[in-house]
């Protein structure tokens, strides 16, 4: 019998590979942050000294560091003087560096199905959160919900389309000068905090997407979503 996966898991493994997300979001039109992956020294110092305007190193998988009994979480980190010391630490994996981009606010979109809602995040005063908001609580941060620009909308849902998701929750930034950003995408993203500092109505999204509410009100969905078990 017909069956829905939010999502597919195939779909969310594809979704989750950050050198994947990167390429398909250039490629309908994002504009996405210059980046290298490498473990070669040389090329790092050289896309360093390529970004006036610094350079964050990211987690190319799952941003944590699980043992037995504790988690802890990677950030997005910028690069500074003192981490150059030890650049030569590169070649021992593959590393993503990507130039530092400014910004206005943070903005997590989350799409469901073929619904979006878009959240506007500031950073303030917060050095912490200038470079990475999830190092401060959410809920010290001003929330915003935004209506996007059509052709950033527009984007959004393609881009979950690309990937055969049901579920995304993409991360972008808004620079001083109002353009939008594409930073990535996460197939299994956190949404809950969002609807607690906005009252943005995501669990009824979710819900009208898992009972079918939303197609028999016309919200089509992505066929891919749909399997048979």
């Amino acid at each position: 019998m017909p069956a829905l996966w939010v999502s597919a898991p195939e779909a969310i493994r594809r979704a989750s590979l950050k050198v994947t997300q990167l390429r398909v979001a250039i490629d309908i039109g994002f504009r996405v942050p210059r980046f290298i992956v490498t473990n070669d020294v040389d090329d790092a110092r050289e896309f360093l000294r390529s970004c006036q305007s610094g350079v964050v190193v990211k987690a190319l998988a799952l941003p944590a560091i699980l043992a037995e009994d504790r988690a802890a979480a990677i950030f997005t980190h910028l690069v500074t003087e003192n981490d150059l010391t030890n650049i030569d630490s590169v070649r021992f994996g593959p590393t993503l560096l990507q130039e530092f981009v400014e910004k206005r606010m943070d903005v997590r979109v989350t799409v469901i199905g073929d619904e979006l809602f878009a959240v506007g995040i500031e950073p303030t005063h917060r050095e912490e959160a200038r470079v990475d908001f999830r190092r401060v609580d959410a809920f010290a941060l001003p929330h915003t919900v935004l209506t996007l620009p059509a052709s950033i909308h527009t984007l959004c849902l393609d881009l979950v389309r690309r990937f055969d998701l049901m579920f995304g929750a993409i991360d972008l930034l808004l620079t001083p000068d109002g353009e939008y950003v594409f930073l990535e995408i996460n197939p299994n993203g956190q949404w809950l905090w969002l609807e607690w500092a906005t009252g943005v109505p995501l669990t009824h999204a979710l819900c009208d997407l898992l009972t079918g509410a939303s197609q028999e009100r016309g919200i089509h969905h992505c066929r891919s979503g749909f399997v048979v078990s």
